[in-house]
Formats: structure tokens, C-alpha cells, sequence
């Protein structure tokens, strides 16, 4: 069999490719006695290639319409060459031969397409989190206006600007080696610290036209990736804070909720602002969806992100919102049982 995208000498050769072009309008197949008779130049082209192969009868491999390989067969012993009956035959292996042809070619795209979707994905995300870095050295300057002399700020603001340009200079490593799936480093973690610290990092706290009202009660310990749900929590409190421009509230709490399997549990967080909102309809048909966002200038990237890296988890991500009153996102994350237990205080602060 001779295939059309794997056959070196059927990719280089104008000749081959002639005479599949002309197998196609002719017919099924043609023995090479009948190629002489009717199309002597493709014959006497071909000839030496066909004969080393020690090929008497061409059949065409045809699906869609086009022409995906030729199958030779060799010279049939006795006289009278091939029958009707063999001819009737190799047209049915003809067709099976082209649909084998063909269902390869597609999983070779499909795979191919796959892959390169992964490629959008994950390069989309690490772009993402280049412009969370960009935004957070952006609070660092507007900040910077009433506090340049002061010493607290400006240590603050030293180890803000070092750690992002650390942060960044990883994710453009990541760019030249980028996973095909997220892998998950799952380690025990306090969701609440980690809250608490992507609070910090934003320096949400220097914004005065901001109002920060915390409920976090006590959640264990549990297995998650710290570095990929600090993302999440970035990225929904960049959101929040974005969401509000002329000031308002920012609501965060945390919660352990019962699932509905015995001895099932789950880590809730919310995070909540009284921002614009959005419409029902954009949070039906375009929400955690990418290259959508209500932003002008947005990227449509970190809430597909976000609900990816939740998902990764075994958890799920809501969204409440009303336009004009803000907008709440409910994250629930699987607390699973061989995770260490630890007491603690519920903590309940406000900033006024």
C-alpha cells in the first residue's frame, strides 16, 4: 500500500501524484496493461517505481472524495489475469483499507488538536498570571504616592516588587516547558492562612476606599495545592477589588460544610464584593468560559482558570451575582478524611 502522507516517494514524486489524480476520475483500479493503453506518459513515468515494487494492477484508496494512497497488487498467475469477482474483491478491501486510512488520519488530528488546545490553555494561564504580577506591582506605585518615605512601606514594598519579579521569572521558565495536564503538588494546608496571605500580597489592606469584613471559621488542614489555590484566591480578589473602583465591601468566609456521603466534608470560601455585578445572561453563557470577560481590558482567562484548578481538585466553584449589588463566588473543596485535624479559633475582624 502506498499512503499519500507517509510515502516519501509519493510526497516528492510529481509523477505518483499525477497518476492518483487520474486513478480518482478513472476509477476503482486499472492493471498496468490498461494504464499503457490509456494514459501511456503516466505509464511510462511510473513504470520503473511500479515495477520495483512488482505492482500489475493499481487500485485507488479513495475517501471524501480524495485520493489517500494507492494499494498495488502483484502480477496474478495464469493468463487470464484478474477476474470480475477479483475485482469485485479488492474494491471491498479498497474500502476497508481507505476507512483504516482515514480513521488514522483523524486520531492523528484529534490528538494533534487536543494538544495544541492544552498549549493554548496552559500558555493563556501562565499569561494570566504574568498580568496578576503586573497588577500587583501596579498597587505597589498608586501606593506609593502618600508613603515613599516611609520606612515600613518601603521595606513592604521592596519584598512585594522581589517576590514578583521571582513569581514571573518562573512562569517564563514554565513558558518553554509547558505541561500537557495541571499536575497537582497536593500538601496539607490552612486555606485560611492562605487567604490571609494573598490578602497581604494585594495589599487590599492599603486600599482606604476599600471595607474588608473577615468571617473565617475554623477549616482543617487538608490536601490541596497551595501554589495553584493561591492563584484562585488571587485572581478572585483582583476580581473583587476590580469590581469596585469607587470603593465598597469586600466579604470574605470561610466554612466546613457536610456533603451528602457519610463522613464527607467539604472547605467553603467565599468571596464577596458589592461591585457592579453581572447580568444572568453573560454568568449563563459566557461565564469561566475563555477570552470572555465583562473588562474591557480583561484577558477572560482567570475565572476559566480558576474553575479548572478547582475542578483539578474535585471541588466546584459558584457564582451569585446581581447587577448594580456585587457579586459572590463559592468555592467548595473536598476535605478529605486522612487529613490531619487541628483545633482553632474562628477569627471574625472588619476594617473600617
Amino acid at each position: 500500500v502506498i499512503i499519500l502522507k507517509d510515502s516519501k516517494e509519493a510526497k516528492s514524486s510529481v509523477n505518483i501524484r499525477a497518476l492518483m489524480d487520474w486513478l480518482l476520475r478513472y476509477g476503482v483500479s486499472v492493471s498496468m496493461n490498461e494504464l499503457m493503453q490509456v494514459q501511456q506518459k503516466l505509464f511510462e513515468k511510473n513504470k520503473a517505481y511500479l515495477d520495483k515494487l512488482g505492482v500489475d494492477t493499481l487500485v485507488s484508496l479513495n475517501a471524501k472524495q480524495k485520493i489517500v494512497g494507492l494499494m498495488g497488487v502483484g502480477k496474478k498467475q495464469g493468463k487470464d489475469g484478474l477476474s470480475s469477482e477479483d475485482k469485485e474483491l479488492l474494491k471491498l478491501i479498497s474500502r476497508q483499507v481507505s476507512v483504516a486510512i482515514l480513521n488514522t488520519y483523524l486520531s492523528h488530528e484529534l490528538i494533534a488538536t487536543k494538544e495544541m488546545e492544552q498549549f493554548h490553555k496552559l500558555s493563556s494561564f501562565l499569561i494570566h498570571d504574568l498580568k496578576n504580577c503586573v497588577s500587583m506591582l501596579s498597587m505597589v506605585t498608586q501606593n506609593a504616592s502618600g508613603n515613599l518615605n516611609n520606612p515600613e512601606f518601603q521595606a513592604d514594598a521592596l519584598g512585594t516588587i522581589t517576590g514578583t519579579i521571582s513569581k514571573m521569572n518562573n512562569l517564563m521558565q514554565k513558558l518553554s516547558s509547558l505541561p500537557k495536564t495541571l499536575e497537582l503538588d497536593l500538601r496539607n494546608c490552612d486555606t485560611n492562612n492562605l487567604l490571609e496571605r494573598s490578602i497581604e500580597k494585594l495589599k487590599i489592606l492599603d486600599k482606604k476606599e476599600i471595607k474588608l469584613y473577615k468571617f473565617l471559621n475554623y477549616v482543617p488542614r487538608f490536601l490541596v495545592d497551595q501554589g495553584l489555590l493561591e492563584k484562585v484566591f488571587t485572581n478572585l480578589l483582583l476580581n473583587a477589588v476590580e469590581a469596585m473602583p469607587r470603593g465598597g465591601n469586600l466579604i470574605l468566609r470561610s466554612s466546613v460544610q457536610k456533603g451528602e456521603s457519610i463522613g464527607q466534608s467539604f472547605a467553603q470560601i467565599e468571596v464577596s464584593d458589592t461591585g457592579a455585578g453581572m447580568p444572568q445572561e453573560f454568568i449563563n453563557e459566557s461565564l469561566f468560559k475563555p477570552f470572555q470577560s465583562t473588562k474591557g481590558k480583561g484577558l477572560g482567562i482567570g475565572l476559566y482558570q480558576c474553575k479548572t484548578i478547582i475542578e483539578a481538585h474535585g471541588g466546584e466553584i459558584q457564582v451569585e451575582s446581581e447587577v448594580g449589588k456585587g457579586t459572590s463566588f463559592i468555592i467548595r473543596l473536598p476535605i478529605h478524611a486522612h487529613t490531619k485535624k487541628e483545633e482553632a479559633p474562628s477569627i471574625a475582624s472588619q476594617k473600617t
